[in-house]
């Protein structure tokens, strides 16, 4: 496993930190002993870190006690693994809730989504992560996931801009495929840690020097992107090139049948009992699971 910024070679190597599934058992409780199988092969896999109860990790389909329970069973793997906890919510007072929690268990950083579904302002959303900042100290990543939260961020604004300065805001979790905005962000702050979030350009967001990709598919498709960022950086553009195309086709059919859905099946053709998703997920019918062995079998298992 290669961990932190250069392997034993010198080649940088930019950090891939899985954004983590919640596997559920028949009674739709957390599996945690599936959990724990996940994460060593994951961990196996070159994984630095993890983002936990995320989108991947049906993080909104949670409660809020199942939420704590995993902040707090995962903390054992503190120190060895970057441990990102996910704190959207709606509201600030939960948010701040869910990051104490966080701090008490010892996560490397906080995250959460731009307050979405009611129509803030963007003084107000800024204020949303400055009473958690000033709440919790830990550091924050900001979530910017704007095709599902429906929230795009002002870079015009003068506190999103103030926002984005303070060094309270260690990086962005950017999931979204405009790269334009990603430089846009690191003009505003050169500092800041950027994490892809869309695993279909990670490549593409490479020569913008970022600091690694935070991804759903991560979960079974690590070395993969561990590849792509060690032949980038040995200037092996074409085999980079061609590597993200395959992840990429592997992508299209995730999201083709339901990415949630797929990559917890993904789990299961290689032996792990994800289960299925969460309600209102559904889990795939047979026809796509058929499509899908398929394209695993050409793109994925052949790693």
């Amino acid at each position: 496993m290669v961990v932190g910024w250069l392997d034993k070679k010198g080649i940088k190597v930019k950090e891939i930190i899985v954004a983590l599934v919640t596997p559920f058992d028949e009674e739709d409780k957390i599996n945690y002993s599936v959990l724990d199988s996940i994460i060593e092969y994951n961990v196996n896999q070159g994984a630095d870190g993890f983002f936990v109860g995320g989108s991947a990790g049906e993080g909104m389909l949670l409660t809020l006690d199942e939420k704590v329970s995993l902040f707090e069973y995962l903390s054992k793997y503190n120190g060895d693994y970057k441990l990102i906890a996910n704190i959207s919510s709606l509201g600030t007072k939960e948010a701040i809730y869910l990051a104490k929690k966080a701090k008490e268990l010892n996560y490397y950083a906080v995250s959460s989504l731009i307050p979405y579904y009611y129509k803030h302002s963007m003084e107000s959303i800024v204020k949303y992560y400055m009473e958690i900042m000033d709440a919790v100290d830990l550091p924050m990543l900001i979530y910017n996931f704007p095709i599902n939260s429906g929230v795009y961020l002002d870079l015009d604004d003068t506190n999103v801009i103030a926002l984005l300065k303070d060094k309270r805001v260690f990086g962005i979790k950017h999931t979204n495929r405009d790269l334009y905005e990603m430089e846009r962000i690191m003009r505003i702050n050169p500092d800041l840690s950027m994490y892809n979030g869309y695993d279909e350009v990670y490549l593409n967001a490479l020569p913008l020097n970022i600091k690694g990709a935070i991804g759903s598919t991560f979960n079974v498709t690590t070395p993969m992107f561990k590849a792509i960022g060690e032949l980038y950086e040995q200037g092996k553009i074409e085999e980079a090139l061609k590597l993200q195309r395959e992840a990429n086709i592997l992508m299209d059919a995730f999201i083709k049948v339901g990415l949630i859905p797929a990559i917890k099946y993904a789990l299961e053709t290689i032996g792990f009992e994800a289960a299925k998703p969460r309600l209102p997920f559904m889990e795939l019918d047979n026809d796509s699971k058929t499509y899908l062995e398929g394209v695993l079998n050409k793109y994925l298992n052949k790693l």
